[in-house]
């Protein structure tokens, strides 16, 4: 499977962005430092539950989007940028 921009897909990509480069979000992330997959997604469906505005429109493919996110991938990307701060 290729990857997209140096992330496992675009879904999971594009949920990574909205969340770091969204200064509120950024700053929710870094206080409440969710450490695992389960609390990235739960993090993330907080703030973005019915996916990103990028994922938005059609509800089923909404949903597909949401599903092919790699949560662990964010959970691993996150936990560097706790270390560095």
């Amino acid at each position: 499977m290729s990857k997209y921009n140096g992330w496992k897909n675009w879904e999971t990509w594009n949920v990574a962005l909205w969340c770091d480069n969204e200064e509120g979000i950024y700053r929710a992330r870094m206080e409440c430092k969710p450490k695992d997959a389960f609390e990235v997604e739960a993090f993330v469906k907080e703030y973005f539950p019915n996916g990103t505005p990028d994922m938005t429109g059609d509800n089923a493919n909404a949903y597909a989007a949401r599903e092919a996110v790699d949560w662990e991938e964010i959970a691993d990307h996150w936990s560097e940028d706790y270390r560095d701060s």
